[in-house]
């Protein structure tokens, strides 16, 4: 009981390490050893120990054991789901199946849009001959009729977007250029007078055939704008480096062997050359008309009975290029002084196209066949590829119709008979689910390939595209050309709108979801049809608002590219129609059960 045991007694429990030689400690030992000391030594031999593992672990043979790592895989990624054979077996032979009949419809059956014939469509004369059509109509306001904001004054300073180019002006449209050299400020009524009288005596002067004529209330002038002489055709043509095509005669005649019922011969594309049949003759190729332009080049007979090397779409383009070069004839229409402009339909070709394209009959044609060529040369390659797609994705779909129909007569046989309904309910869904991942790739490979094609056929080529009618800016040096002017806007002023129109598409994304929210808990998530209704109007409503919502900040961002416009205004859609039609039913599914409601 003295401190002296007390502390040897402590010591003794502290035995921490046998002594040196392994035995026990002596009572030296025990008075001078330090646990703590041995302790820090005990942690840097662990520590050095540690260093050395991965030597000791490559030098371990490692044992593969599958089963434990399917087990522990299949636990961690599908907890509670058990592999059933019968399900797999059948739905593997169903899936096999499914991708027998896709091969066969895609390689067999499948039918593609190339063919330019026209036969399938049993074309008739009840289109009649060609028809007296202008390519584009512009609507002024009536210089005689009394309008409400005629005395409106307005600062020329502010009309510098309406003019395209500043040396032109002057020459062309000698009294707009006369008011805005004066400076100041003009009426309205004084503006439109001076756009419509240069605009009818400056067109004449390019080639163009004007005529103008008041509408049957005398409040507007119609001025109609076509090109009737082929030299003028030829004329735009060449200072445009056009691309045309070659004729299909041509090809045979430069003893070129192909077959020419085959679509993916088409003859090439290159720049128009009035004089080439003269040059082929000079060559050898005598068997080449100089003076009959379709022995060289395509023609088309939509206006012209002996044919023309410019479809109805390439005239309208020329006249538009051409007003474009001087007036910016959308911001007139923005800015009131011209009443509006359009491109005029060919009667005889949309009778044409009724006749072989708008039947009724066609509704039960599953083959979707469409004469896209034809198409094409009358609305143009944009919207030829929206009827492409259009028709390819009904065709692809019907691929699908034989495995859907077959999965239909099941599901209906075995709850017919109440026989393992469930079983196979799961089989279907498995075996269909497969069925639509290989649908898809097909499908998509196949459009890859029509894209393709058309964009070869159609010479859509990479180039620079034409300013976009309506782009906004001032008129500045030319970076390609410091002896020119050319429009640029304020890039930082149209970044900045792009940042609040995607704000804004994001409120109203936000809008939608926050309706849904509210939608749901005033029905206590209980859909009926009154929920069903209001859910409905709700999506349509939303739909109607944000449409033209979209367009207006598209056109705020000032592209100046059409693509970049187009692009822009699908993109606003695309991203808030997601939200519109499908969160309702992903909110119902995912989080509508971690709610009260």
């Amino acid at each position: 009981h003295c401190p002296t045991a007390a502390f040897l007694q402590q010591r003794a429990q502290h035995r921490l390490a046998p002594g040196p030689a392994g035995g026990p400690r002596s009572l030296m030992q025990l008075l001078v050893w330090d646990p703590v000391t041995d302790q820090m030594k005990k942690i840097r031999q662990d520590v050095e120990d540690m260093r050395h593992i991965p030597e000791r672990a490559a030098s371990i043979p490692y044992v593969v054991r599958p089963e434990e790592d399917y087990k522990r895989y299949r636990r961690i990624w599908l907890p509670g789901w058990h592999m059933q054979e019968e399900i797999m077996m059948f739905a593997a032979i169903g899936f096999g199946v499914a991708v027998v009949w896709l091969q066969i419809y895609f390689l067999l059956i499948y039918r593609d849009d190339r063919s330019e014939s026209l036969t399938r469509w049993q074309i008739t004369d009840a289109a009649g001959p060609p028809t007296d059509t202008p390519d584009l109509v512009v609507v002024f306001h009536h210089p005689e009729y009394e309008y409400g904001d005629d005395e409106d004054e307005v600062e020329m300073e502010d009309l510098d977007h309406l003019y395209s180019h500043q040396k032109l002006i002057q020459s062309a449209f000698p009294r707009l250029h006369a008011l805005v050299a004066k400076g100041g400020t003009t009426t309205r009524k004084t503006i439109r007078t001076a756009l419509l009288q240069d605009t009818v005596e400056y067109l004449p002067t390019r080639g163009f055939d004007v005529q103008a004529f008041a509408s049957c209330d005398s409040d507007e002038m119609f001025v109609r704008i076509s090109i009737t002489k082929e030299e003028v055709v030829q004329h735009y043509f060449r200072a445009h480096s056009q691309q045309v095509q070659l004729s299909k005669g041509l090809i045979k005649k430069l003893g070129i062997a192909q077959d020419p019922t085959e679509s993916s011969s088409a003859p090439p594309w290159i720049v128009f050359d009035p004089a080439l049949g003269k040059t082929l003759n000079e060559e050898g190729v005598s068997e080449v008309d100089p003076t009959v332009l379709g022995d060289v080049y395509r023609t088309y007979h939509g206006t012209r009975p002996e044919g023309s090397v410019a479809r109805s779409i390439d005239r309208i383009a020329i006249v538009e290029r051409e007003l474009g070069k001087i007036v910016n004839v959308d911001g007139a229409v923005d800015e009131g002084f011209v009443v509006d402009w359009y491109p005029v339909h060919n009667r005889r070709r949309m009778t044409e196209l009724k006749h072989m394209w708008g039947r009724w009959g066609l509704v039960f044609d599953l083959s979707f066949a469409q004469p896209i060529h034809h198409l094409r040369h009358y609305f143009g390659s944009r919207v030829a590829f929206v009827f492409a797609w259009t028709g390819f994705y009904a065709k692809a779909l019907t691929a699908l119709l034989l495995p859907a129909l077959v999965c239909l007569g099941f599901m209906i046989g075995t709850w017919a008979l109440d026989y393992h309904k469930n079983l196979t309910l799961e089989i279907l869904q498995l075996g269909f689910a497969a069925v639509i991942i290989v649908w898809a790739r097909m499908a998509y490979l196949r459009w890859a390939q029509e894209c393709k094609y058309f964009c070869t056929a159609w010479n859509l080529t990479d180039s620079v595209p034409p300013t976009r009618p309506g782009y906004r800016g001032e008129l500045v040096v030319s970076e390609l050309n410091a002896n020119d002017t050319e429009l640029r806007g304020n890039t930082y002023k149209e970044v900045g709108f792009r940042y609040i129109s995607a704000a804004i598409t994001l409120f109203f994304c936000a809008l939608v979801m926050v309706s849904i929210y509210v939608w749901i808990t005033l029905f206590d998530g209980k859909i009926g049809i009154a929920a069903s209704v209001c859910l409905s109007a709700s999506i349509k409503l939303f739909e109607v608002i944000f449409r033209p919502v979209a367009v207006w900040t598209t056109n705020l961002e000032n592209h100046r590219y059409e693509s970049d416009y187009t692009d822009a205004l699908i993109w606003k859609n695309v991203a808030f129609e997601s939200i519109n039609y499908y969160y309702p039913f992903i909110y119902i599914m995912v989080f509508a059960k971690f709610t009260d409601a």
